[in-house]
């Protein structure tokens, strides 16, 4: 019994890719102790992305009396977006990843359990592949670029909606602390997780997993790059 649910288990594993383990983000994340040597850490990344990215904000803002109303034009606490894309929206997308994992280690499997798939040997060659794309470092250099690029060469937004609790009252312009960690942290983290980057990358590796197993159109299920029909 032991044996077949082992078994059963090495076939699943085999026939599954994850979307977010062993690639070049979730390899640094380990190193830097965010993700433990075992499972995804979700819960955890989620918690520390929303601290790191807003606590020291909250902490300058506490410190220089921009919390609240009549302190400026627009404190921190009104200020939705800040607060929002810090303490709701990247903790939802880290944990999405955890929602996408389990979705794939589940479906891939089932397109074998289903009879869609024939030929299983090349089922699984197929899925290597798709993980040895996962795990490049190319992808990734290209998101850190085009989000660098973004926070960087982005117009002057300090002197926008975004950061205008954070305006320096004496320096018209300008921003204090809690300004620039939001401007060249929080943001580009956010950035990151969320302007379809890694998760347009995500999609392309869940597309070719899921197109390597087939797509039954009348009658005909494509597997890899052959054909049976129903």
């Amino acid at each position: 019994m032991t044996t077949n649910t082992s078994g059963s288990e090495a076939d699943s594993q085999r026939l599954s890719v994850s979307l977010v383990r062993d690639d070049l983000f979730f390899r640094a994340q380990r190193a830097v102790g965010l993700v433990p040597r075992t499972g995804l850490g979700i819960v955890r990344r989620a918690i520390a992305y929303a601290l790191v990215t807003w606590l020291p904000i909250a902490v300058w803002v506490a410190f220089a009396g921009r919390a609240v109303s009549g302190t400026v034009d627009e404190p921190l606490l009104q200020h939705f977006g800040v607060n929002v894309r810090c303490l709701i929206a990247i903790p939802l997308l880290v944990l999405a990843e955890g929602m996408a994992h389990a979705t794939m280690q589940r479906l891939l499997p089932q397109f074998v359990r289903a009879g869609l798939v024939t030929d299983v040997a090349a089922f699984a060659s197929t899925l290597e592949s798709v993980k040895r794309l996962r795990d490049r470092t190319l992808p990734w250099v290209v998101i850190g670029a085009v989000a660098l690029a973004w926070t960087v060469l982005a117009p002057d937004t300090h002197q926008g909606h975004d950061v205008r609790w954070a305006e320096d009252a004496v320096h018209p312009g300008s921003v204090g602390f809690g300004g620039w960690w939001y401007l060249y942290v929080a943001r580009p983290v956010y950035l990151t997780l969320a302007l379809a980057l890694a998760w347009l990358w995500r999609i392309v590796l869940a597309f070719s997993a899921v197109y390597s197993a087939g797509w039954a159109h009348d009658g005909i299920v494509i597997v890899g790059r052959g054909t049976t029909r129903w």
